[in-house]
């Protein structure tokens, strides 16, 4: 195989970098997409099993308040988009500010290394964000006040600890566990697609 030779004057060399920062850009950007969508998925399976867990609602009330977090999650995208994230959680919070008592996304796995900080605070936001979507949505749909809105974000926080113990052996095995709940709500068999899984999110890859 023929081999390129080195970059051995400057021009070259700037070119070398600007490509290599470029193609890393890009690989960080749709990386951190990824993590942020995935987070925002294994956080509503949370939210499903902890309030059929806790409060005992079945499919057809689960779907009335997923509809409205639904909505209420593109209303804070467009909010996001138009003004930055920012001025859209503030919007949540203002709405939310008599009843929604905060959630941190629990450090499982303490992060080490600078990067996985930087994770850790995509994912608490992003996290926190569809929390207080349906806390609003439960609210409204459901009625619930500040004690009842506690307790569901109490007993979220405990699913996702259950989750994310269960994925420290591979991203699989928490969602084979959420699967397992929401199975058990719709009355069905809930099965965990990996055919596109590629790097672990939560976890370690499996072999």
């Amino acid at each position: 195989m023929k081999r390129g030779g080195p970059p051995f004057n400057g021009r070259n060399t700037a070119q070398a970098a600007q490509r290599r920062y470029l193609r890393e850009r890009v690989t960080e950007s749709k990386r951190l997409d990824k993590l942020r969508e995935a987070t925002a998925q294994v956080m509503v399976m949370c939210i499903l099993s902890a309030l059929n867990e806790r409060f005992g609602l079945g499919e057809a009330r689960l779907q009335r308040v997923v509809d409205r977090a639904s909505a209420l999650i593109d209303q804070f995208d467009l909010r996001k988009q138009a003004a930055g994230w920012k001025y859209a959680k503030s919007f949540l919070e203002e709405k939310t500010r008599e009843y929604w008592p905060g959630f941190l996304l629990p450090a499982v796995i303490p992060p080490k290394t600078e990067r996985e900080r930087l994770d850790l605070g995509e994912q608490r936001e992003v996290a926190e964000a569809v929390m207080m979507t349906y806390a609003m949505a439960l609210h409204e749909i459901m009625g619930f006040g500040a004690e009842r809105v506690a307790a569901f974000a109490q007993t979220t926080e405990r699913v996702y600890r259950e989750f994310a113990e269960r994925a420290q052996d591979g991203d699989y095995y928490g969602y084979e566990l959420l699967a397992q709940k929401i199975s058990r709500i719709v009355r069905g068999k809930v099965t965990v697609d990996d055919s596109d899984a590629a790097a672990p999110i939560f976890g370690k890859t499996l072999d």
